[in-house]
């Protein structure tokens, strides 16, 4: 897995809503330790200016305060930004939710070492929360290609597989 600055939480789908209302979302490093707290957190949009609805308070650790987006633009995204020299390899995060009619049920989670171009983390879909719930997502580490010597017979089974060489198309692999 790799390090980056830049993490985002891109809604695709709140069922019950146009809006949406997280309490809590938790960028963590192996051991589950949240790494967020110091960095500037930003989003697509945020309901008013009332501080209650910050879009900080997703990361300030406290279930009372929330960040609420506005109705559009959609999809809604919030992300989080380490700071200058700083990057983080991310393997699990967590949300907690304020209200469940206002929680996605469809999101992608991303990564960024600019802010402009994105790799994709994590998927997760049909997610059905209750009042409060804090759910916790694993990210799963990129498949990796081995190189295996050529007096190696690969065996394959339903759990193994191996790359022995890519095809190019279009002069892409």
């Amino acid at each position: 897995m790799n390090a980056y600055r830049y993490w985002r939480l891109l809604c695709k789908n709140v069922p019950s809503s146009s809006y949406v209302l997280l309490a809590e979302l938790d960028l963590c490093i192996s051991g589950g330790t949240d790494v967020t707290g110091s960095g500037t957190a930003s989003a697509s949009s945020v309901y008013s200016s009332n501080p209650i609805y910050a879009t900080s308070n997703a990361f300030d650790n406290n279930s009372n305060t929330w960040w609420h987006s506005y109705s559009s633009p959609t999809p809604h995204w919030i992300q989080y930004d380490f700071g200058a020299g700083v990057a983080y390899e991310i393997v699990e995060y967590r949300i907690k939710g304020h209200s469940m009619a206002y929680m996605p049920s469809t999101w992608l989670l991303l990564a960024s070492d600019d802010g402009q171009y994105w790799t994709f983390k994590d998927e997760q879909n049909s997610q059905v929360w209750a009042e409060g719930e804090t759910k916790t997502f694993a990210i799963d580490p990129p498949l990796v290609a081995a190189v295996f010597p050529s007096s190696q017979e690969p065996v394959i089974d339903a759990s193994h597989y191996w790359i022995h060489s890519t095809v190019d198309r279009l002069g892409v692999p």
